[in-house]
């Protein structure tokens, strides 16, 4: 629309990991807008950093939001990369930039910056191979959960194999008949953490993405995330697929 003053997209969906074509809208909006005042482009870059290849050197984005947390640095720092000069949202000190005024969290955007310089992937690098070892052991996971009795990766079409575009590091399943509730308190007690949705919307009751998938509703209640990180291990998943059969087979 010509009145469209801003695009912004998530890199990697934080529920299902669905990787959307950054470059791609990127290209179409310059494609769209050529000649024309263009939609400032933003990235919502927070399950890309650091975990799937991605570059914030791609000339189509205007701005990307970053956060410490999801790369083993510390809660509350984050990071605005902006290409374009910005108006000042909170007034007063000259602090970053004169963006955002107020006393600066020094050591948690160390920490965060220590984090970046370790898990920014790039051939020939750890994190790279970390990302690559996850995506095995994520298809590894995916198989075993599909051989589960009633159990639904969603969306159905994901098998964890090459050239899929979804993040290693997130899968969502569901199990029929089990609550995610019931699945979350059950695996807990063993010491295992899952989730039925991001963090981020823990205190509500719906699920905006998979509703949009148009999934049944029961589907939909049952739904819960797994998250993985670099120090986890066959071993661990293996663990895991064991914990969660004999939980189905209890409670399904």
């Amino acid at each position: 629309k010509p009145e469209t003053i801003l695009v912004s997209v998530m890199a990697v969906n934080n529920e299902t990991g669905a990787i959307q074509p950054i470059e791609k809208i990127g290209a179409l909006l310059q494609e769209l807008y050529e000649g024309k005042r263009k939609p400032r482009f933003h990235v919502d870059a927070v399950q890309a950093i650091g975990k799937i290849p991605f570059s914030l050197k791609q000339t189509a984005i205007d701005s990307a939001a970053l956060s410490a947390h999801k790369i083993g640095g510390p809660k509350g720092v984050g990071a605005l990369y902006t290409k374009h000069q910005m108006e000042s949202f909170l007034k007063g000190g000259n602090q970053e930039r004169g963006l955002r005024s107020g006393t600066e969290n020094l050591f948690g955007i160390y920490a965060f910056a220590d984090c970046l310089e370790k898990y920014t992937i790039g051939e020939k690098t750890q994190a790279f191979e970390c990302y690559e070892k996850q995506k095995t052991l994520t298809a590894f996971f995916i198989e075993e959960v599909k051989n589960i009795k009633a159990a639904t990766i969603i969306p159905e079409k994901r098998t964890g194999k090459e050239g899929e575009s979804f993040s290693p590091w997130i899968v969502q399943a569901a199990f029929q008949n089990i609550p995610a509730q019931v699945l979350i308190r059950a695996l807990s007690e063993h010491g295992v953490c899952i989730s039925s949705g991001s963090a981020c919307s823990s205190k509500k009751l719906s699920r905006p993405v998979l509703e949009a998938m148009n999934l049944p509703k029961e589907q939909i209640q049952n739904a819960v995330r797994f998250s993985f990180c670099p120090s986890h291990t066959r071993e661990n998943i293996e663990s895991l697929l064991a914990l969660l059969k004999n939980t189905v087979n209890q409670y399904g």
